[in-house]
Parts: C-alpha cells; structure tokens; sequence
C-alpha cells in the first residue's frame, strides 16, 4: 500500500471543497486513476467520467462511486443522436459506402479517402476548404493513388459531405461529429471527469465542453506521453483544452495541479526518465530496480519488448517462436497494412518468393524516390520499415507469397498472456511489465525527424518507453536519447 501524496491531498481538497476546474498534469504510473476516483468521491452533484474505449470505461465503472457514470466519447454522442433519432443505426461501413457510391467501387484511394474523412470530422475542419484539406493531406502523409484520384475527391467532397452529414446512419466517428454539427442537446453533468488529455482532437475537445456546459471540469492529462500526433491528436492538446476552457467559462477559476511521483517505476528508471521529464519522481522508499546497457536479449514471458519501429521486432519474434517461446507482435492493424502491400505487388498466392522480391524491391525504390520528392519524410520512414518487415517475414519457412501472408497473420495480433510482448512504443501506451527490453535504441530518437513538433513527440516516445518498466529496463544497444 501507498501512502497518499502531498500532490493528491492537493487535488483532493480542490475538488472537495471548491468549484473550480482542475486540470492535473499526470506523469506516468503516477497514481491517476485511484486520484481521479476518489475525486469522485469527494464531490457532490451529479458526475461522469469520460473515458476513450470500453474496456477502460467498463473497469472504471467498478471503481466509481455508484452516482458516477462512466461513459466512452462515443457512447456519449451515440446517446445524444439516438435522442433525435430513436431508429439511427450504427453501420462502420457508412463512409466506406458513402465513397464508393460517390465515385465507383473501381476508385482506387477510396481507404486514402475515408482516413482523410476521419480526420476531417476528427478536426472540424471545412470540407470545403482546400487549404484545410491539404494540410491535413500532407500532416498525415496520406497518399492518394495518383493526382486524378485526389482531385476527383476534392470534386466529390461537397456530396461526400452531405450524405455523411445523416443521422439514420452512423459510423464510429460520427458518435461524436454528427451531435456537434448538428448542434444536438447534451446531457450536462456538474463534474465531469476526463483522462488522456493529451491525446484529444478538437472534436473529442469540444464534446467534453458541451457536456460540461456550466459544470465543473477536471481533466487528467499527460503531455509529455502525447504520442499519438499521426492519429489525428494535438501534440498541445492540453494548452488547447485549457484556452478553451477559459473562453467558455471566464469566470470559474481553473486550477492547475501536478501529480509527479511515480509508484509505478523504481529509482534507477525514474533518473533514466528525468533526463525527458524532469519533475518526475519516485517515492523514497521505491526499490533501485536496474537500467543496463548494452545487455545481452534474453527476454522471457511476461516482458515486454519495445522498439520505435516493427522491423526488428519482428526478426526477434520469429527467432523466439522459433525456439518455442510465445510471442506476439501487438498490432492486428499493422498485419494488415502489410499484407496489402504485398497484394499490391501481387494477388498469386503461388507465386515463388524469389520470383517476388524483385518486384516488391522495385515498386518500393519507386515509390521511395516519388515520397522523397514530395519530401515526405514519414511516409518514406513507413515504407522502409514495412519494407524491412517484410523481408523478415520472407526468409521464415516459406517460399510462396501465400506463406509470406500467413507469417503476417501469425506474428502479429493481440496481446496474449503467458507469452512475450513485442510492440512499437505506440502501441505499448498504457502497458507496463517488471522486465522491459528496448530493440534498436539508436533509432529512439528518430533520426528522421525534423520538425519541432516531430522532435517533441519523439522525446515524448522516448519517455514512453523509459517508464514502462516495473523493475528492469534493458536497452539492447546504447542507452536511448
């Protein structure tokens, strides 16, 4: 058991005994879910909590008090549509469908498009506004099959956009776009709790100000883990939502607490951590745990393995599964977007992998030198790295491209337990495990980024990484930074 902090009585007696709005800047393992929950004990009125998937609204929901909801964004919104229209249904397809009904099922950007549309609705942005568009084109490196294909989407937006806007129909971004653009009613609540801050975009902004309207807000937030700027979130998320907050209400004061100690990292791990965050600490009786340097890659079950990008996780994996340890590489979604490459090149499944290597090799020195002249930099880091996989995957007891797509399928997935975790420090946001083991240290972080914004958010996966590991953090390599 952990004796409370200073910081928590803190945010405690805030929450108890005044009206202000709170916005708390959380380090990580620092004890915010147990802060947030008793805050909802402590205040009166009614209260919800807002939380960014089910499984963390569903484990939530045993811990609140009984007259505190606990609620995703999107069950929020779907509410609020459901109100105006009790026979809306939810269909993921619907945009896909509104694209293909648009242009043609032969369009071939139509996932190019649909990840532009998300962004839009994420961002609030004018469909009409090219300028916006292609902003959001180039911050989020999408590449849309050909110039014609792109302008054809720009021709198509203005009908794109009016479907999109029905509300008998809905798609997962719509449970937060649609009640916003069509001004629906909320449910207000006198608190209303939110984590993640660092990872909202404006739309996830503005909903949680709707709700509030009038109430008093505590956002829990963590800028330094903002990582997820390729998805659509602000890397200055928290700034926004603390101006925001300030025009809507001028007159309610915000308070702005801190919880810096760390229960989850011990002390050898916490002074790694503090050259990328400085005002993170641990308490005084945590154990030294270990950082080593240059160690030998013995991981077993229960660890967690970490790098910044999928290549060299997926040799090392293979070279376990191979020795009969379970493992697993985390990300279905990353399975997937390789497998599509490869069907790119070809769809004969019994095509020889020498006869296909060339061709992929091929098309991706193409598309490189295309990516680089659009000076694209990320888009080029992502093809390589798919690129490399790849390769990894080839030389695994397969000669046919059929078996190349099995590999993929086998390798990566879900998390499983009993086995040995391998993930990007993306998809590892929220995991922790007693032994941690950092592949390829000299790419975190990566040399590739060159613009302010990339360059924090790579301290920020740099941080990350650091503090997921319980007992032991072991960079095999130099040590990263």
């Amino acid at each position: 058991m952990f004796k409370n902090t200073n910081e928590q009585e803190k945010i405690w007696n805030v929450i108890e005994n005044t009206d202000k709005h709170v916005i708390v800047y959380a380090g990580a393992g620092t004890g915010k879910t147990y802060t947030i929950v008793e805050g909802a004990n402590r205040c009166s009125g009614s209260k919800m909590f807002l939380a960014f998937n089910k499984s963390i609204a569903t484990e939530l929901d045993k811990k609140l008090p009984h007259d505190c909801e606990a609620k995703t964004f999107h069950a929020l919104g779907l509410k609020a549509v459901k109100a105006q229209n009790r026979r809306a249904k939810v269909d993921n397809r619907k945009t896909r469908n509104i694209v293909n009904n648009v242009l043609g099922k032969n369009y071939k950007s139509t996932n190019q498009l649909c990840k532009l549309i998300s962004l839009l609705k994420g961002s609030l942005s004018d469909w009409d506004d090219r300028e916006q568009i292609n902003a959001l084109v180039d911050e989020y490196d999408i590449e849309f099959d050909g110039i014609r294909d792109f302008n054809d989407a720009l021709q198509a937006m203005k009908t794109i956009y009016n479907n999109s806007t029905d509300v008998s129909i809905l798609d997962f971004d719509d449970m937060i776009w649609l009640p916003l653009i069509h001004n629906m009613p909320m449910q207000h609540y006198d608190n209303v709790f939110v984590d993640e801050a660092q990872d909202f975009n404006e739309a996830q902004r503005e909903l949680v100000l709707r709700t509030c309207n009038g109430g008093r807000l505590v956002i829990v937030g963590d800028p330094n883990q903002a990582i997820y700027g390729f998805r659509g979130a602000d890397s200055n998320s928290m700034d926004i939502m603390l101006q925001k907050m300030m025009a809507k209400d001028s007159k309610r004061i915000i308070e702005r607490l801190t919880l810096s100690t760390t229960f989850r990292c011990p002390k050898t791990v916490v002074a790694d951590a503090q050259r990328f965050q400085e005002n993170y600490n641990c308490p005084d009786d945590a154990i030294d745990g270990a950082v080593n340097v240059h160690a030998a890659f013995t991981p077993e079950l229960g660890d967690l393995v970490l790098c910044r990008v999928n290549a060299p996780l997926v040799g090392e994996c293979f070279r376990l599964i191979a020795s009969g340890v379970p493992a697993k590489v985390l990300g279905r979604d990353i399975g997937v977007s390789l497998e599509a490459l490869v069907k790119k090149i070809t769809k004969d499944m019994d095509m020889e992998l020498h006869m296909f290597k060339p061709l992929l090799e091929e098309y991706v020195e193409n598309l490189i030198v295309a990516l680089t002249n659009a000076e694209k930099d990320r888009q080029v880091q992502s093809l390589k790295d798919k690129y490399e996989c790849i390769i990894h995957l080839m030389s695994r007891n397969t000669l046919t491209v059929g078996g190349l797509i099995k590999n993929i399928k086998t390798i990566f997935g879900d998390k499983e337990k009993n086995s040995v975790i391998f993930s990007t420090v993306h998809k590892a946001k929220g995991l922790e495990a007693d032994n941690v083991w950092i592949l390829s240290p000299e790419k975190m972080p990566h040399p590739m980024a060159k613009s302010a914004a990339d360059r924090e958010q790579e301290r920020n996966i740099c941080y990350v990484a650091i503090t997921r590991a319980k007992k032991n953090l072991n960079y095999v390599g130099k040590r990263i930074g």
